[in-house]
Parts: structure tokens; sequence; C-alpha cells
């Protein structure tokens, strides 16, 4: 039996699959996401390792099969500070946190942001670790000076089951890795001002990486048995691509519909950037990279909304029924976190738009908006990380809602497959871990997809509706200069 664990910023899970890939069992809990202040978000290091532990026991207390490995994936980005006994160092500050705008912003004037992406065709955004150090630099150098690493979410985890400090490929792409060597770029590091903090960075794996044992301490936390091995597999946006099928074939892509909107292409060469935005991402075979759009918000905008007019969840496909193609000419901009955007283009002052209101207006028509400008993003996305046709998965709790899978592969005129499987980032992570372990045949991991084609009736309207989405961004673009932000300097 492997075990997948992904510990993503609302919910940790576990999940365990035999050898043959079937889901022999789910435990979850929700994570907490704390907010000290307007646009700072936050969690606890020892809470997530402690749900961790609770997740992993209760499944595996339930099922007769003897664990084989324990593959670890968890959200991206974020600076996750260990002091130098190994604890965790006050509470994790995560990837969607916007206190480092002001950093970013001078970095942007400098030409640091357009220097690093050149290098390694990632652009630095405020919750990537390099900003979050360079903002702690300048407002709390005694918080790292009594730092001992800085790490991502699954480094801790690994580290609190195994004691190794280490990172893998993927986390590491983002900000300092030369993604074609899988090494440290120094050059990145000097740019961002960061050497005299160049000593928390810690060692990189390769992926898939190797395996550790559990020590006393994990053991006791999971309820395992010490030196059971564990693995730490790419972060959840890779994993999740992995746990789909999706490898080595170039021109294949993933949009991730969950709390971010996620959007990636395999490549086979890591792109220079055409714009700033984005990120390039080592895969797991050396020769394979991915070139992924996160967007900051995906269904978390829905969350927003169904919580604003009163509706539940489950309304979604109903309210989509209810009003007509292009929702009565509203349109609407989903770039409601509050440090802005980072894909397909970085900007710090995006916001939501709402457009096109009148008193014909139904509450219909606000959600269906809301859904025609996420697919509208998730096809900038595509097209902007170099999609050009080839095939196109889904999976996020988005893919979920039949009406929402169908309004995307509308809006993008293309087949949208949509793979029938349950936790994709967890079973990324077990699949990385039962490669690294050996021994098992991943042919019966295939899995069963739906495909849910374009209604031909709507892609001239379609094309027009994202014709003007773009030029509602770049019109917006302009005016978001003149609003106010939630940056903390």
């Amino acid at each position: 039996m492997l075990i997948g664990v992904d510990a993503g910023t609302s919910v940790v899970k576990a999940v365990a699959f035999s050898e043959q890939g079937e889901v022999l069992g789910i435990e979850a809990e929700s994570n907490r996401v704390l907010s000290p202040a307007p646009g700072l978000f936050e969690q606890d290091q020892a809470e997530l390792i402690s749900k961790v532990g609770q997740v992993v026991s209760r499944l595996t207390s339930r099922l007769p099969h003897r664990v084989e490995v324990i593959g670890i994936t968890a959200q991206g980005d974020g600076l996750w500070l260990l002091d130098r006994n190994g604890d965790p160092l006050g509470h994790a500050i995560l990837w969607l946190d916007s206190r480092a705008i002001p950093v970013v912003e001078r970095w942007l004037e400098e030409g640091v942001v357009e220097a690093v992406a050149r290098r390694h065709g990632n652009v630095l955004f405020p919750g990537a670790s390099a900003s979050i150090l360079a903002y702690l630099d300048r407002h709390e150098p005694e918080r790292l000076a009594a730092a001992g690493a800085a790490l991502y979410c699954k480094d801790v985890l690994v580290h609190a089951l195994t004691g190794a400090v280490a990172t893998d490929p993927s986390d590491a792409s983002l900000p300092f890795l030369d993604v074609r060597s899988r090494r440290y770029d120094e050059d990145i590091v000097r740019l961002c001002g960061l050497s005299a903090w160049r000593h928390l960075l810690p060692p990189v794996d390769p992926l898939p990486g190797p395996l550790r044992a559990l020590n006393r301490k994990g053991a006791a936390l999971l309820g395992l048995p010490q030196g059971t091995p564990v693995h730490a597999g790419p972060f959840d946006l890779p994993a999740c691509a992995l746990g789909l099928g999706l490898r080595r074939d170039v021109g294949e892509a993933l949009v991730i519909l969950g709390t971010t909107l996620a959007c990636e292409v395999v490549v086979d060469s890591p792109p220079s950037p055409t714009c700033l935005g984005g990120m390039t991402l080592c895969f797991v075979d050396p020769d394979r990279w991915l070139r992924a759009m996160p967007a900051m918000v995906g269904t978390a905008c829905l969350d927003w909304l169904t919580r604003l007019l009163g509706l539940r969840p489950q309304d979604l496909d109903s309210h989509l029924d209810a009003s007509p193609i292009g929702a009565r000419g509203v349109m609407v901009l989903p770039h409601l976190s509050p440090g802005g955007e980072r894909a397909p283009v970085l900007d710090m002052r995006a916001r939501g738009v709402l457009a096109g209101l009148h008193l014909h207006v139904e509450r219909a028509d606000l959600v269906r908006a809301l859904c025609e400008g996420i697919a509208c993003t998730a096809r900038h996305c595509l097209e902007s990380a170099g999609w050009s046709g080839g095939p196109i998965y889904l999976c996020g709790g988005g893919a979920r809602s039949q009406r929402l899978c169908q309004l995307l592969a509308d809006v993008l005129g293309h087949p949208v497959l949509v793979p029938r499987v349950q936790e994709a980032g967890a079973r990324g992570a077990a699949i990385a871990a039962g490669i690294a372990l050996g021994g098992i045949s991943f042919d019966e991991w295939r899995v069963s997809i739906d495909v849910v084609e374009p209604n031909e009736d709507c892609r001239q309207h379609y094309l027009q509706l994202y014709e003007q989405h773009l030029r509602l961004e770049e019109t917006c673009r302009e005016l978001s200069k003149m609003w106010s932000s939630t940056a903390i300097d």
C-alpha cells in the first residue's frame, strides 16, 4: 500500500493506494489560514504537522495493508522557516501573502524581476520565497538571524518525519534554481540581494529523490513503524500533472481549477518568457519542464460570490443554466487576491472587475459572468504558457461541475479531458514515491477519462467574448495603477 499526502492551503489529505492504483481510503482535515492583518496570510507550522499525523494515522488504522512508502506533496512557494534546532520558527508566510509587494515593485523598477526571469523563466511575485526573505531582511532581520533553514511546505513535513533538511527541484525552481542544471544559480541569489542568507537554502534532491526512513518522532506522529520509507515528491502543481499521467508528451496541458487556477503545459526546453508572468518548473524527468501559469484565485472566487449572494455551492449548475451565454452583457475579471495577479502577467495592483451591469441583471448572470471570466482567464494562461492545441486535462474541485467543464470546453474551443481520478495531487505524490521505491508497474495506474466536447454553436460567440475579455484586461491594467492596495511596507 502506498500513501500519498497532499498538504494544501485549505485541506490536508492522506490517500491510500494499492500497487495497482486503486484508492483504498481517504482522510482529510481542514487547514487553517491565519490573516493577522489585511493582505497577510500565514499558517501554524506545528498545527499543520499535527494534522498530517491525524489524517495518516486515521487512514492506516482502518486499513489492514502494510505501508510500503509515503509520498509527500504540498502547496508551493511562501516561506517556511526552521530555527537552528530544526523547530518551526514562527508561522509560515504563504504564497498568497502580499506584504512583499513593495519589494517586488522595487525589483521591477531596478530590472531585477526581468533579469531573473531571463535566467530561468520564472517571474518573482510577492508570495515567492525570495520576495519574503527580502522583506524580512529589511523588516525582521532578527528572525532570519535565528533561522537554520528556509524551506517549502512539503520540506517541513519531510523534516518532521525524517529529520532531513532538503527540497526538490520543482519547489526550488522558483526562485533560485538554474532549471537546466537543477542547481542553485548564485547570480539569482545575488540579484535579489540575499547572499547574506544563502546558507538558509536547503540542498536540492534529484526528482524522484531518495527514500528517507521515518524516524522515532515521525513514527509516533503517524502511528507507523520506524524506518517506513518517506519520499519528498514534487509540490502540488507538478504532482497533479504526474497524478493524471502527464510526463513525457510535449504539448499536453493541465488546468487545475482549485483554490487557484493553475494552467501548465509540458515542454522540452525552458522557454525565455515573452511576458513577465508565470513559472518554469522542473518536472520528473531531467529533460522535461512544466511551463505554468498559476493565476492567484480560482474556485475561491466562486466561494466568495456564492457566499455574497447567499447561495449554496451546489446551486452553481442551476444558476449557470438560468443565465444565457454572455450573461446578458456582464463581464468579470476574477482578480480577487489582495496580492494582485502573477499569471499570465505579473500585476500586483490587479483587482477584480464587474462590468456591464444594468437593471435587468439577475444573480444567475453574476454567477455565469464570473465562470466565463475564469474560463477566459484559463485560456489566456494556457496560450501564454505556450499551449498550441494539445490535449487539455482538467482537475480540481471545479471539475466536479459538469456545467463548468462544458463552459471551459466552449471558451477554449477545444475538447477537455476530465480524468476519473480522486485526489490527483496525492496520487502524484504516491506515484513519485513508487518510482523511487521501484518494483511497481504504473501501467495499471492509467485512468479513465470523460471527454467534454465544445459546443460548436457557441464557438464564435465565445471567441468574441474572449477577445473582449483581453481588451478589458488591458484597459483595467491601466486603471489599476490608481486603485488602492493592501501592500504593507
